[in-house]
């Protein structure tokens, strides 16, 4: 874990905090979570599974009364916006703004331009000014030969406006004079890469000629836009994507969510594919668990949104060396989400929508239904060009394998695929657990797998003792404000090294209001590692006396400032003994002498 000085920002990103408590207020914690898990009553708390991380012993708990949540297995814990935050994957004002339109609370006026929310709801609208700009041409008789481009692919108009897809002409000022034409500003579309300034003065739109994708979240805003060249303007490059902006992160994004969510989540499979209309062909097939990626290779972030719908993924890539060569990519980062990963394999020369244009769509629901599993079809690919018959070759196929195997997690699944590699290779299991347990020692997954029965580690928390014990007094101050009453902020600063601005804040907050709790800090702590296990911290503290842990946490604390000190006073020292300076030497001496004895003080008073 790294030093996060900066572990703080604004408090509520720019919201009051009786805006953010109204809100929390008027939603029902546990019904929100009850979406993505089902909770039961333990006393005042509720336990569940953990929605975040797959689990059979339950270890999700809610308190309701002090709006926390917190998983004793992954070490998630926050407060309802960040719970909904890790779940939707999107942002602070984007938690804010979908839960007070629940709750029919109204978002207050703007204050000033620097304010978050604000700027974020103008990049927005900016991108949503846009995309009905472009849909727009679709009515009009330029955006017939857009639909007539759709009907040679087998996409009919219902699908096109389903996914909200638009035309931008092969002009430089389409969208440009659009926007002066209703006097907005230019700002927020320079900012999201809809507008560009002219070296002479003025703006031209960033998409001509193409055919607009518009990329929408889950709160079903307009992120960003993807371009496919269409009309006979010379360009290097087939697709032109937004740039990267506020709202938009392409390699966190995923094409089409908005429309499918629900139905991954029904059937606990996502099919993945890589193109739009590879999408929107499957969806028009009624195939509708799916999901792209944005014009970008398929990201551990997006793998990770997508589990918390789906247990089992099925790509379903072009059928040429580039499709094929995608899909071994992809495998290793399903795999270390969790997934159980299949792999249906096109005819050369066919994309997902070709194949249904073709073939029908009789003949791509058989297709995914036989789809071999990933192992089954790599194990196939290696054997066209590879013969495991002799020693050499059977070498190596179980390296290759290997490397894949070393990215699950989960021990008696694992162990499975080692047994069945071994037994098709004809070798003893033993030599490719081995190989396993080399390949994760090159990773990131650590575990060893010979012992199969052991407890998965999620690896959470991964806390220096000083970095621990900073924060567990921050969560004691936040369980108990009755130590915040006589508190010296000057003297409590400095025995601070990594979150002095954690501890900070929650002061600045009591002294403002005369309460300071989780909810107050929770908007404004970035590290979900920090949140989760503060969040920890408070749930055990809420049935213990902490006097002596609080006194114990601040010994601790003092101690460590004092052992800084005498280290940096020992280095003086030396160095004015190489100088032979006596006098600087006897004082610092003598201010040593001082330091130990307050650190035996310390120590004694903690009976070590």
């Amino acid at each position: 874990m790294t030093n996060n000085r900066n572990s703080t920002e604004r408090l509520g990103d720019g919201y009051s905090q009786a805006f953010i408590q109204k809100i929390q207020d008027a939603i029902d914690f546990v019904e929100l979570v009850n979406r993505y898990t089902t909770l039961k009553k333990r006393g005042k708390q509720y336990l569940g599974l953990c929605p975040f991380h797959s689990e059979n012993t339950p270890s999700f708990s809610v308190d309701p009364s002090r709006g926390l949540y917190h998983c004793f297995g992954c070490g998630k814990g926050g407060n309802i916006f960040s719970f909904l935050m890790e779940k939707e994957s999107i942002s602070f004002p984007e938690a804010v703004e979908q839960l007070a339109k629940e709750a029919g609370i109204p978002l207050p006026r703007r204050r000033d331009s620097s304010f978050r929310g604000d700027f974020l709801d103008e990049l927005y609208k900016a991108n949503e000014f846009a995309c009905m700009v472009f849909q727009g041409y679709l009515d009009k008789p330029l955006g017939e030969k857009v639909f007539a481009y759709f009907d040679q692919r087998g996409l009919n108009r219902d699908t096109i406006k389903a996914f909200s897809v638009g035309y931008a002409p092969p002009r430089w000022d389409s969208l440009s004079n659009a926007v002066s034409r209703d006097k907005m500003a230019i700002e927020p579309f320079l900012k999201v890469g809809l507008l560009r300034k002219k070296d002479m003065g003025g703006f031209y739109d960033a998409f001509r000629g193409r055919i607009i994708f518009p990329i929408i979240g889950t709160g079903k805003r307009v992120l960003g836009f993807a371009g496919r060249e269409f009309d006979d303007l010379k360009s290097e490059v087939k697709y032109v994507n937004s740039p990267e902006s506020p709202v938009y992160q392409k390699s966190r994004i995923i094409y089409g969510i908005w429309l499918t969510r629900e139905y991954i989540r029904q059937k606990e499979t996502v099919i993945l594919v890589e193109g739009y209309t590879d999408l929107m062909a499957l969806w028009q097939a009624n195939i509708r668990n799916v999901a792209a990626s944005c014009g970008t290779a398929f990201t551990e972030h997006q793998a990770s949104f997508l589990h918390r719908y789906a247990n089992q993924a099925i790509t379903l890539f072009d059928g040429d060396e580039a499709g094929i060569n995608a899909t071994m990519r992809t495998i290793p980062i399903l795999l270390d989400a969790g997934f159980d990963v299949k792999c249906s394999i096109l005819p050369a020369g066919e994309d997902p929508a070709s194949y249904i244009q073709n073939k029908g769509t009789d003949e791509i629901h058989q297709l995914l239904e036989q789809a071999p599993s990933w192992f089954d079809m790599l194990f196939s690919k290696i054997s066209e060009k590879i013969n495991p018959d002799t020693p050499e070759n059977k070498i190596k196929i179980a390296e290759t394998i290997s490397e894949y195997l070393a990215h699950i997690s989960d021990p008696l699944k694992l162990r499975v695929y080692i047994h069945k590699l071994a037994s098709m290779l004809i070798i003893p299991d033993n030599l490719i657990i081995d190989k396993v347990n080399n390949m994760k020692r090159r990773t990131r997954n650590t575990s060893n797998i010979k012992d199969i029965s052991r407890t998965e580690d999620h690896g959470k928390f991964k806390f220096t003792p000083q970095q621990r014990t900073e924060l567990e007094f921050c969560a004691i101050l936040l369980h108990d404000n009755n130590y915040l009453k006589n508190i010296d902020k000057k003297q409590y600063f400095d025995i601070f090294i990594d979150y002095p601005g954690i501890f900070d804040n929650l002061v600045v907050i009591y002294e403002k209001t005369g309460k300071v709790g989780f909810n107050d800090l929770c908007s404004s702590l970035q590290d979900t590692e920090i949140r989760g296990f503060i969040a920890e911290s408070l749930f055990k503290f809420k049935d213990m006396g902490v006097k002596n842990h609080f006194e114990g946490l601040l010994a601790k604390l003092m101690e460590s400032r004092v052992k800084r000190s005498i280290q940096k006073l020992s280095n003086q020292l030396r160095e004015c003994e190489q100088k032979q300076d006596k006098e600087k030497a006897e004082k610092l001496t003598l201010e040593l002498m001082n330091l130990y004895k307050q650190r035996k003080e310390i120590t004694d008073g903690r009976g070590e």
